[in-house]
């Protein structure tokens, strides 16, 4: 049973970033169906927006997301899982989209909010964020594509064992065993994570991002002759596109080139 709400998310858009903001205070952000047609509505537009060059996602307060909201977990005991409202896009959208994404974890982060944070492209967190599959403990399988996601990150051994056990770990582990990539305290996360994305803007040609985001993703399931040969061809892509002759002319001159306006290319699936 869903409850009437203001919107989920907050999205504000400022130097080519767009900062997506999980904003449910009442229910400590936790997942919804709400949340995730917004999420993948506010994705869907970042990628189109030629001046958008990277996204951010975080919560309000001190949670990240805690995993589904009670309420419709409570209302499956009597009725089963209900998945109407789920958005038509796959959970993993964040991955699909050529717009690199950032999660900064600003608290506690656990089931179908750990499964979130996964799909981002790089994880940042808050010294106070806690971590938890949580799935284990009530019943329920790896959600949502975390089954495939965690073990490629963290290792298949070591994601075994958060799965099984479902136990409680510091962003300080998070970091250690490559789950974050860097740890900073909560009052600095968003200038962190702003730095992080205003680097990407500034620094990266937006067709080049794109693609490598893409490789990596669609290397994961395929053999080194098809990703050679691949990254051949992507490479004779962009060496005859703008940002490369833009790249190599602000080198000559000893500076970086600037990618104003957006080359980024646009990706269906």
């Amino acid at each position: 049973m869903s409850r009437p709400e203001d919107p989920p998310l907050r999205v504000d858009v400022a130097g080519g970033v767009a900062t997506v903001t999980i904003d449910r205070p009442a229910a400590r952000n936790a997942y919804s169906y709400a949340v995730e047609r917004a999420w993948h509505d506010a994705l869907d537009a970042a990628d189109a927006d030629p001046d958008i060059r990277c996204v951010v996602l975080t919560a309000t307060g001190d949670a990240f997301c805690p995993g589904f909201d009670p309420e419709a977990m409570a209302a499956a005991v009597v009725h089963g899982a209900d998945t109407a409202g789920r958005s038509d896009r796959p959970f993993h959208h964040a991955v699909t989209r050529s717009v690199p994404v950032i999660g900064a974890i600003n608290g506690a982060c656990a089931g179908v909010g750990l499964a979130l944070a996964l799909t981002c492209d790089i994880r940042v967190a808050a010294a106070e964020a806690r971590f938890s599959t949580a799935f284990a403990p009530l019943g329920l399988p790896a959600e949502r594509g975390s089954s495939w996601l965690l073990p490629r990150i963290v290792g298949h051994s070591r994601a075994l064992e958060l799965m099984l056990t479902a136990r409680s770990f510091d962003a300080a582990e998070a970091r250690a065993i490559g789950l974050v990539h860097d740890v900073t305290p909560r009052a600095d996360l968003p200038r962190h994570a702003a730095a992080l994305a205003a680097r990407l803007v500034a620094r990266g040609s937006p067709a080049a991002l794109a693609t490598i985001k893409r490789q990596l993703y669609r290397d994961w399931t395929v053999a080194l002759r098809e990703s050679t040969r691949q990254a051949n061809a992507d490479l004779e892509l962009l060496v005859a596109g703008p940002d490369f002759r833009r790249a190599m002319r602000a080198r000559a001159d000893g500076t970086y080139a600037d990618f104003t306006p957006s080359t980024r290319p646009q990706e269906d699936s």
